[in-house]
């Protein structure tokens, strides 16, 4: 009778054994960590209307866009803080840049201004400043806070009901 051996069957075993166990690494990184409160510094990324504004002729949806092409870039500089005890600031009165930007200053400031206050639940936001209270969604990533509001007036104070989204990136 002849012996048969065993020993490729059980090398072969060892080695899949081996390398499903060693051999696959996962190069898949776990989920980033989503924000969940407005509080500290941000950046205005993006600032969108909807409907348009009409600014000589021209209909204009995105402000982050357009405001340099009326030669304002204090868009850029401007960081809006939200601060622990519930107010907001914004740079916007440091920046050289937003000497000669009123449109920014206006917008960023009926969200964003000196005597804004906020409160914060999951997933909404409500900013009062001046006597009006705006309630809008907020929803967070793991960089940014998008923020959609409707206020009752277009960015030159027109009586136009209008929805902006503001895009804030964390700093």
């Amino acid at each position: 009778m002849r012996h048969t051996s065993q020993l490729p069957a059980v090398t072969t075993l060892l080695l899949a054994l081996f390398l499903t166990t060693f051999g696959c690494k996962s190069n898949i990184s776990p989920d980033p960590v989503v924000l969940t409160s407005l509080q500290g510094n941000w950046k205005i990324t993006d600032i969108t209307i909807d409907p348009a504004f009409v600014y000589r002729g021209v209909g204009i949806t995105n402000l982050t866009s357009a405001l340099p092409l009326l030669g304002e870039t204090c868009l850029t500089d401007a960081v809006v803080t939200f601060n622990a005890n519930g107010t907001i600031a914004n740079n916007l009165a440091t920046q050289a840049s937003c000497t000669n930007a009123p449109f920014t200053k206006q917008i960023v400031n009926a969200f964003f201004g000196p005597t804004t206050t906020y409160s914060e639940t999951a997933n909404q936001a409500t900013l009062t400043t001046g006597g009006q209270t705006v309630t809008g969604s907020k929803v967070f990533t793991a960089t940014t806070a998008t923020f959609v509001a409707k206020l009752p007036t277009d960015p030159s104070g027109a009586a136009v009901a209008t929805t902006y989204t503001v895009v804030l990136t964390k700093r």
